[in-house]
């Protein structure tokens, strides 16, 4: 695919929260957007099954929707990204394609909460408190 400038980035993905009310709240606010911005979807399951692995909440959907968001970003080598996400966790593919796309990148992250935990030190074992 053709790079572009910008890649507006659906991303409801909620799997790392736990919080399926992230998944909708990522599509309605999407959809209250003017219709002039075109996205591209990252597939996300809005089936609620979902299980810990390796001591994070649904380890596998997240790991396999983040490949997809990785392989969509790529295609497009944009040189900006906007996102519409769900959990802190869709993050971690702009960011990772933003920091080897442009030299000496800074990231300001604002959140409730710091999002350094581990698997280890995660009391929750919700992804979306361990993507930095």
């Amino acid at each position: 695919m053709a790079q572009s400038s910008v890649l507006n980035l659906l991303f409801p993905q909620w799997q790392g929260s736990g919080n399926i009310g992230l998944y909708n709240g990522a599509k309605l606010l999407h959809s209250a957007l003017p219709s002039k911005a075109t996205f591209v979807e990252v597939p996300v399951s809005s089936t609620y099954s979902i299980a810990i692995a390796e001591n994070v909440l649904g380890l596998s959907q997240v790991s396999a929707q983040l490949n997809c968001a990785a392989e969509i970003i790529s295609e497009h080598s944009p040189e900006y990204i906007f996102t519409i996400g769900g959990d802190c966790g869709v993050e971690i593919a702009p960011v990772s394609f933003l920091n080897r796309k442009h030299e000496g990148i800074a990231v300001v992250w604002l959140d409730a909460h710091a999002d350094l935990n581990t698997p280890a030190s995660s009391p929750s074992k919700h992804f979306h408190g361990m993507p930095l």
